[in-house]
């Protein structure tokens, strides 16, 4: 078995290490690990492969190098370093050669899950009607069930300070350092422990992994830090989720780790410990305590919990995922809480601090923050000022100069420079880098309006000239331009919209404007797989799938009815809808139906809404399929089972009272669901529930 050597880990030894590795490698004893190495200096190559034969050919390399960890730059510089050795490789030379990349093509890949999705649903569905079938694969094709994906770039943060720094500032405790030595905060980060060092309560509202629990956990620690005598509740960390809270005591355990004998202590109160963990957090009460809402109310009403929600140490409550309390339940929680401070021996001094990605979306900066600032002050019951609602600062990742429209119309009609080429620098300098970021990522928020003293931000320019009409307010020579993030938009509306800043085409040429669009999504696509390749700009990809319902159409001839996946309940010309189901058998298809005998009128019934038995003996719920050849007739009795009758003398083959309610009843149904007894509206056959194996369009 060869010895696993990790590259990153080499690389940030000496350069004995890298020599006596080279060593291994060119005895074929190991095999280079490149994980997460996104490119080597020429020296560190050099010595990496020093000890390497020189008439080694690819096969060789192979053998000590896993190609599977090497990304797109360092493929190229391996390409090149094997090219320079010489001529008694240079017939194999690995120029062309495919390296697997340890990148997604996420493009590629969503493609294949709505594939398989798509495949899942054709397994088990069975239409023997040739027009629905059609019907039902044509929507399947426009992606009914599936939308195309949003795209949403991942914003680069401004920031903040480092340990060290906060640590000279007298914001954070020396011993910081040791816990989160290796952490650049972001600007609302600092922001967030500038707050806690004020004893301000405030709420944190930035985007999902932007590091928001950072927020309260270093001033926590940076508390228990400063009072090591402490003993007992120091914070409570209240979570919507369990699975929340599981994953915070990991991040929570890596950093104590990291510190050999530490004096903090961190434990989940969840109710889904054991008896002993239980009892043990009971009696030894932890300074950082993890839980739910619902297991708060518990420690609030039982006694032999009272250590934990009375402590007189009690100094952080936190709120995560704020936006998840609304309605009757976050008025429950309110409630809570003012139990939580009220009982608590320390409530004047209870600092409190929620986090949520999403609270308030509209209106400027000022009017967002005084929303989340009005919601948390309800929650928590303590004021919560506007300027203590800390939001996302973002900045741009690309730092080129706006491209014009020639620089866009020609890089679209070159497309993408070769492999070789796709590098971080290059991709930063690209014209289609600064219009992806400002139109899939970013969007400017001008600040320039002036009122007592403070900025105020306004979110268009009309809205800004309507404020200084008023007089109260007067507009800044000095423009201040922040960032917020754009609405995801799908590449489709992305290629649209290039395709239009850049078209020099007729607008009645449509084969022209086709062939520009097309291009435009081509290059948009390849440009964020080379982003994403060389993290010049990260994205994510969302897919909303949709778990589908019926195919529901109105009653009438198989060539003239109605199809549609909309489930309204009625049509034009006051046709009814009724939901389809489909035999698994054959593929004959059904409606659902609610035949009143008594109104005669069938009306629409949903599949999971049929009950057996109906209370009223008019009403039948059951299939009513539309009449057609061979399929049933009125002396078609004897295809049913004989438990099913009686032979008497006189009538002969009579069906049992429990049974007769189960065999066909031939209707005759208009479009608006009326009965007629004359020869108007569609022959159809009811058949009341007994059981029959159908399905809908989606389980």
């Amino acid at each position: 078995m060869k010895l696993p050597i990790k590259l990153q880990d080499l690389l940030q030894q000496d350069e004995r290490a890298i020599t006596a590795a080279s060593t291994f490698l060119s005895q074929k004893l190991a095999i280079l690990d490149c994980t997460s190495i996104e490119s080597v200096t020429p020296e560190q190559l050099a010595l990496l492969f020093s000890s390497i034969p020189e008439i080694w050919d690819l096969t060789d390399i192979e053998e000590v190098l896993d190609f599977s960890t090497v990304n797109t730059i360092l493929s190229h510089q391996l390409r090149e370093w094997i090219n320079k050795r010489g001529s008694t490789i240079q017939s194999k030379s690995i120029t062309n050669y495919e390296f697997k990349q340890n990148y997604l093509d996420i493009f590629n890949f969503r493609n294949e899950v709505i594939g398989d999705y798509r495949r899942y649903i054709e397994s088990f569905l069975k239409i023997r009607d040739a027009k629905v079938k059609a019907f039902v694969d044509a929507e399947l094709d426009k992606g009914q069930l599936w939308t195309e994906p949003l795209i949403q770039l991942n914003p680069t943060y401004k920031k903040g300070a480092i340990v060290s720094e906060l640590v000279q500032q007298r914001v954070l405790h020396e011993e910081c350092d040791r816990y989160f030595s290796k952490y650049t905060f972001h600007y609302h980060q600092t922001q967030a422990f500038h707050t806690a060092q004020r004893q301000e309560p405030f709420v944190v509202t930035t985007g999902t992994g932007s590091g928001k629990s950072m927020t309260y956990v270093v001033p926590i620690f940076n508390d228990l830090l400063h009072h090591p005598e402490i003993e007992g509740v120091r914070a409570i960390l209240v979570y919507p989720m369990n699975a929340l809270i599981n994953s915070q005591k990991e991040e929570l355990d890596k950093f104590l780790r990291q510190i050999p004998n530490t004096h903090i202590r961190v434990e989940q109160y969840t109710g889904q410990e054991d008896l002993t963990k239980k009892t043990e957090i009971q009696n030894n009460p932890p300074h950082i305590l993890l839980t739910n809402y619902v297991m708060l109310e518990l420690m609030l009403s039982r006694t032999h919990e009272n250590k934990l929600v009375e402590s007189p140490n009690l100094k952080f409550l936190i709120l995560d995922e704020l936006h998840t309390y609304r309605g009757r339940q976050g008025a429950d929680v309110a409630i809570l809480i003012r139990k939580l401070r009220q009982r608590s021996k320390n409530h004047h001094q209870i600092l409190c601090i929620g986090t949520s990605a999403t609270m308030s979306t509209e209106g400027s900066r000022e009017q967002r923050r005084q929303v989340v600032a009005d919601v948390a002050s309800k929650l928590f019951g303590v004021e919560i000022k506007p300027s203590n609602v800390i939001d996302e600062t973002l900045e741009r990742s690309i730092k080129r100069a706006e491209p014009t429209i020639e620089e866009l119309r020609q890089s679209i009609q070159a497309g993408l420079p070769n492999e070789s080429a796709q590098t971080l620098e290059n991709f930063q300098q690209h014209p289609l880098s600064d219009w992806i970021e400002m139109n899939f990522g970013l969007k400017e928020e001008v600040v320039d309006g002036v009122t007592e003293n403070k900025i105020i931000t306004f979110p268009t320019k009309s809205a800004r000239l309507a404020a200084a009409s008023t007089g109260k307010y007067t507009t800044s020579s000095q423009k201040s331009v922040s960032y917020v993030r754009r609405i995801p938009i799908t590449l489709q509306e992305g290629a649209e919209k290039l395709a239009q800043v850049c078209s020099c085409v007729a607008a009645d040429d449509e084969d022209a404007l086709k062939r520009n669009y097309e291009q435009c999504l081509k290059v948009l696509k390849q440009m964020f797989l080379w982003g994403s390749k060389t993290k010049g700009l990260a994205f994510r990809l969302h897919q909303f799938i949709s778990q589908g319902g019926s195919v529901y159409a109105t009653i009438e001839h198989r060539d003239k009815r109605l199809l549609t996946l909309e489930g309204q309940y009625t049509t034009t010309e006051d046709r009814l809808l009724y939901p389809l189901v489909f035999c698994r058998e054959c593929g004959q298809d059904y409606y659902v139906v609610r035949y009143d005998a008594d109104k005669q009128i069938v009306l629409p019934q949903l599949p999971t809404a049929l009950d057996v038995s109906p209370d009223d003996a008019d009403i039948t719920e059951g299939y009513l399929t539309l009449d057609e050849r061979e399929l049933w007739d009125e002396g078609d009795e004897d295809r049913l089972p004989d438990s099913w009758f009686n032979e008497t003398k006189k009538k002969g083959r009579v069906a049992k009272k429990d049974y007769m309610r189960f065999i066909p009843r031939k209707l005759q149904v208009l479009p608006n669901g009326k009965t007629s007894s004359l020869l108007q509206g569609t022959s159809c056959w009811l058949t009341q529930i007994l059981h029959l194996e159908t399905s809908m369009l989606i389980p």
